[in-house]
């Protein structure tokens, strides 16, 4: 009956319905003209967006990194077990029962095989895990330089005789790691490194069919989307990621936040509140976690400083004020040394807009200048710093204060500029 309404054959229906097969444009809108929005055709109207656009920038290609991470899915692809094993067993024509058995036992103990050592195993786990909880602390340069090298490690041991358990846990380290110097790329102002990486990341978790970081890697797209001022589109990858983030995962509460805070940027209050009720329901099922400062774990006090982003988006000044002040005191440190140097100046730059639509001047250029003349300071937070710059240049562009504000945030870019060249 579906199928007539829609003109489709019977099996192309299923195959739709199963996801064996993503649903072109056109068929999205007669299933939306017959069915209306309900959740099923939601999913597969966002997985149809999720794979057109990785089709589209896999076919575009990536320049000289991109080159790199295309490198780096050959070298997967080339060790890919499952692939191996059809050509096997297409190519063996055993003649007798016997040979057969001999043939399956040689098949398990090559597959069983490794020249790697659990304690190699080990330690890149580890080192993993010291990377992302290194993210919020250390220079984005200095950690990136790390990432890389560990990520040509784990590249060499991937050409090597590995079990098929080795294997995958090799991708799903290769997967986070790539999804960190994503992010590292990002902070740097490198966005085609940016971009090649969080597409290695996805390619990494589909392959060793973790889904955490296939909705990590659309995290990322939606950050990026978000900073672009593509904000439709940092919903529908937001809302993409959370079909593979599960009930009670970060990145689940982190999806849910990038959506919020991509309605904020477009104003629409009730969709903020939804979201960020979504993200408040996530947290509540995860534990306390042991390591907050790891960049792929979602700190508890983290949804304060998002909360204080979205209302000084959607004008709600006063109650941004308050979140932000909060999260500065939980962030900032009296010997100097800030526990969060990232989300404190984030959290300045909030306040001194939050300041300026008060209209206290004053105050919000010095806020602004404590966060722009950071030494944590990141090319990604230069768009927020932009803002701040705007705002008070707009409307208090006559004031000394606005000026000195203005001639820092410059110097931030030049030296963000800078950076990126060398």
């Amino acid at each position: 009956m579906l199928g007539e309404l829609l003109s489709l054959e019977r099996s192309n229906v299923s195959q739709f319905e199963t996801g064996a097969r993503i649903p072109p444009a056109d068929v999205m809108n007669r299933w939306y003209a017959v069915m209306g929005h309900d959740s099923d055709v939601e999913r597969l109207h966002l997985a149809a967006l999720g794979e057109r656009g990785i089709d589209r920038r896999t076919r575009q290609g990536r320049g000289a990194t991109g080159q790199a991470a295309s490198g780096l899915a050959r070298t997967l692809g080339q060790q890919d077990v499952t692939t191996a094993l059809n050509a096997m067993s297409h190519q063996a024509r055993p003649d007798t029962e016997a040979s057969g058995v001999s043939e399956a036992f040689e098949l398990l103990r090559q597959i069983e095989a490794s020249d790697v050592h659990a304690e190699t195993l080990e330690r890149i786990d580890h080192a993993v895990d010291r990377l992302c909880r290194s993210y919020s602390s250390r220079p984005p340069g200095e950690v990136r330089r790390s990432s890389r090298q560990l990520l040509r490690q784990i590249a060499l041991l991937l050409r090597g005789q590995l079990t098929l358990s080795q294997r995958r846990r090799l991708l799903v380290a290769a997967g986070w790691l790539s999804l960190l110097a994503s992010a590292l790329h990002f902070d740097v102002g490198d966005r085609t490194a940016a971009e090649a990486m969080r597409e290695t990341a996805l390619q990494l978790g589909r392959q060793s069919g973790h889904h955490e970081i296939v909705a990590w890697s659309f995290e990322a797209e939606a950050w990026f989307a978000v900073c672009d001022g593509r904000y439709r589109e940092a919903i529908d990858f937001a809302r993409a990621g959370q079909g593979f983030a599960g009930r009670a995962t970060s990145a689940t509460v982190q999806l849910a936040v990038q959506e919020a805070r991509a309605w904020a940027r477009r104003g629409d209050k009730a969709e903020v509140r939804g979201a960020m009720r979504q993200a408040s329901t996530a947290l509540r099922r995860l534990p306390r976690p042991a390591h907050p400062e790891h960049h792929f774990v979602f700190d508890p006090s983290k949804l304060l400083f998002y909360t204080a982003t979205c209302f000084v988006r959607v004008g709600d000044a006063e109650r941004a004020e308050d979140y932000a002040r909060e999260v500065i005191a939980r962030s900032d440190d009296p010997s100097g040394v800030a526990r969060w140097p990232r989300r404190l100046i984030t959290a300045r730059l909030d306040l001194a807009l939050a300041l300026t639509q008060l209209d206290r001047p004053d105050e919000a250029c010095h806020v602004g200048e404590l966060a722009i003349a950071s030494n944590s300071l990141v090319a990604s937070n230069l768009w927020q710093a932009s803002e701040v710059d705007a705002a008070v240049m707009r409307r208090y562009a006559t004031l000394p204060e606005t000026h000195d504000l203005h001639e820092r945030y410059l110097s931030a870019r030049q030296n963000a500029d800078r950076r990126l060249i060398s």
